[in-house]
């Protein structure tokens, strides 16, 4: 399938200082971490989804429908209709749940960025840490 790249623009992640960070500290630590990555349908994003938390690589996904991306691939600007998947995860799983994503994805190069969660509900964040697997 094609890539597909996330249209909604979110400063903290879009920025290319920002990216090189969260996926440099994706390897080596317990923080808390957004993951996002655009599906073609429902039915990719629920399988997914549930995967990742059945084998605690992922606490939670929020699956948002009816993103649009626009996107370039194949020499052109591309549109398409898309699901956002908002994932939650510790920093210390992202290349497991990347390797899961890319096996489990149709597209040929999925979208998963991650970026740091710099504070929140302190009772969330634990929450996380309880339900993943990277727990220490």
């Amino acid at each position: 399938m094609l890539f597909r790249h996330l249209a909604v623009v979110w400063s903290l992640v879009a920025h290319p200082v920002c990216k090189r960070q969260s996926l440099s500290m994706s390897t080596s630590s317990t923080h808390p971490v957004i993951l996002l990555s655009t599906v073609p349908n429902e039915e990719v994003a629920k399988s997914i989804s549930r995967g990742l938390v059945e084998r605690k690589l992922i606490a939670c996904a929020n699956i948002v429908p009816k993103v649009t991306s626009v996107y370039w691939w194949d020499g052109g600007v591309q549109e398409d209709s898309e699901l956002l998947m908002i994932m939650k995860t510790q920093a210390s799983l992202v290349p497991q749940v990347t390797e899961y994503v890319k096996a489990e994805h149709p597209y040929e190069i999925p979208e998963l960025i991650a970026t740091k969660i710099e504070g929140g509900n302190d009772a969330y964040i634990q929450w996380i840490s309880q339900n993943t697997i990277g727990r220490t």
